[in-house]
């Protein structure tokens, strides 16, 4: 009795997000390949849904999707243009190129260099692009001078070490000038 009242119970849906060309294509496929597989969608579910999945510039492959388009010709089309075999030196230049932003916090870089890398060298262990793509890339994106210093004289081994003595290097400066502002300026006697 206690199996077919379990089969009455309808499981909520799944659902995908968008994907606008900015991350990873076969991570996006994955996670949609799951959701229908989850969600029981047709063939035909399966290309609807990818469509509407689809946002920003990718959206224009819609145009392409007129006529007899199915969901493995709309696939096909989206690992043409978009997949990483395609975009691995786009990812790896973002990835040289990376700067702190102001607003930016140190794990936010960090964890964005990893993206990168991820994208741009998949054929690489994680450990060996932490070690030779992520840690240079991290120092180079620090934007504070002195904390870059500071960072560098530790001579990091691991992003996430490098990461480590940022962060810790980086409150102590703020304690710090917070104590230079709280201190009385002028003329003292």
């Amino acid at each position: 009795a206690d199996g077919n009242k379990a089969n009455n119970v309808r499981r909520s849906e799944m659902k995908i997000g968008k994907y606008d060309g900015r991350s990873c294509l076969e991570t996006f496929l994955i996670t949609f390949e799951t959701c229908a597989e989850y969600n029981q969608w047709s063939t035909r579910d399966k290309f609807v849904q990818l469509l509407g999945a689809l946002d920003g510039n990718v959206r224009q492959l819609v145009h392409c999707c007129k006529g007899d388009m199915t969901y493995d010709g709309l696939v096909s089309k989206l690992r043409q243009r978009f997949s990483s075999a395609d975009m691995l030196e786009q990812y790896q230049n973002e990835l040289r190129a990376r700067r702190q932003k102001p607003s930016e916090t140190l794990p936010e870089v960090a964890n964005d260099i990893e993206r990168l890398s991820a994208l741009g060298y998949p054929d690489k262990t994680p450990e060996y692009r932490d070690r030779i793509f992520n840690l240079p890339a991290f120092l180079n994106a620090v934007a504070d001078s002195e904390l870059n210093f500071q960072v560098r004289n530790k001579e990091p081994k691991t992003l996430r070490e490098a990461l480590n003595k940022a962060t810790k290097f980086e409150s102590l400066m703020k304690d710090r000038n917070t104590k230079d502002a709280q201190r009385p300026r002028g003329n003292v006697r």
